[in-house]
């Protein structure tokens, strides 16, 4: 048997010296729990990624309606009022659709970190990051139905821009 510093070791001898010696069957199972956690943390790993796409499609929403706001507002006219009253309410939709995805990622990433926590202390936290994931999932869910309420509105938008086109023209 060769150690890890490429000395022979004496048979029957440990290899890792600095560890414990582990009996097979324990060895076995802290591999079995390890890839069972690590099974279990897979979803939220994933959630966390779609929510952070999704996070960054809402940052370039906003950003987009901010400077179209900033345009409107730098040349003040009457016909633009209903424009900027609808910009406006996009404005804080998207607000509450990016606060919902980040609170989902937090639930997600607070959710693994009680598999570790409950696999490194040998509690259990179960019941726990079950809710953390249900909720993280209700707030992904959240942010999803204000994303199609803010597309509704944005079609409004465009709506009341062409009719005020129409009306200087």
């Amino acid at each position: 048997m060769v150690s890890p510093g490429g000395l022979r070791a004496k048979p029957g001898a440990s290899v890792r010296p600095w560890l414990p010696p582990m009996r097979t069957q324990e060895a076995m199972d802290a591999a079995g729990s390890i890839s069972h956690l690590l099974q279990l943390s897979v979803a939220p790993t994933a959630l966390i990624s779609g929510c952070g796409l999704l996070t960054l499609c809402a940052t370039n929403r906003m950003a987009h309606l901010l400077d179209r706001l900033r345009a409107l507002c730098a040349v003040p006219s009457p016909a633009h009022a209903g424009q900027i009253a609808v910009l406006v309410r996009r404005a804080r939709l998207l607000r509450l659709v990016l606060v919902s995805f980040l609170l989902s990622m937090l639930a997600a990433v607070l959710a693994i970190a009680g598999l570790f926590v409950g696999l490194c202390s040998g509690a259990s936290f179960d019941r726990s990051v079950a809710a953390l994931f249900v909720g993280s999932l209700a707030l992904l869910a959240a942010g999803l139905l204000g994303f199609a309420v803010e597309a509704s509105l944005n079609l409004s938008a465009v709506i009341l821009e062409v009719e005020a086109d129409r009306t200087v023209a």
